[in-house]
C-alpha cells in the first residue's frame, strides 16, 4: 500500500468521523432549540373563551373586559405566528396589540380628566 493510497484512507476515515459529529451536533440543536420553543409556547386563552363573557354590571367594566378580549387576539396572532413561524406577521401583531393598549390608555386619561369621569 503506497503514502497516497494510506492518506486518502485517512482522509476517507477523518471525513466520516466530521460528518458523524456534524449529523450528531445537528440533532442536539434540533431538540434543544424544540424544547426552548415547547417552553415559550405557553397557550394563550383563545378568544372563544373570552367571547363567552359574563354580564357586567357597570359599562366600563364592559368596555374594559372587551378590549381585553381584543388584546389577547392579538397576542394569540403572536403565538400562532412565533409557532408556524411567521415573524412578520408576529411583529405586525404586536405593534397592532401595543396600538389598542396605548388607544385605551389616552381613553382611560381623558376620563380621569373629566369631571364626570
Amino acid at each position: 500500500m503506497s503514502d497516497d493510497d494510506r492518506m486518502d484512507e485517512m482522509e476517507g476515515i477523518i471525513e466520516d468521523k466530521v460528518q458523524s459529529a456534524l449529523k450528531e451536533n445537528n440533532e442536539q440543536l434540533l431538540k434543544n432549540i424544540e424544547g426552548m420553543i415547547n417552553k415559550i409556547s405557553v397557550p394563550i386563552p383563545s378568544c372563544s373563551d373570552i367571547q363567552e363573557k359574563p354580564k357586567l354590571k357597570r359599562k366600563s367594566n364592559d368596555e374594559q373586559y372587551r378590549h381585553n378580549a381584543k388584546v389577547m387576539a392579538k397576542l394569540e396572532d403572536v403565538s400562532t405566528s412565533l409557532s408556524s413561524q411567521d415573524i412578520d406577521r408576529a411583529r405586525v401583531s404586536v405593534i397592532e396589540a401595543k396600538d389598542l393598549i396605548k388607544r385605551r390608555q389616552k381613553l382611560i386619561q381623558l376620563a380621569d380628566g373629566s369631571e364626570l369621569g
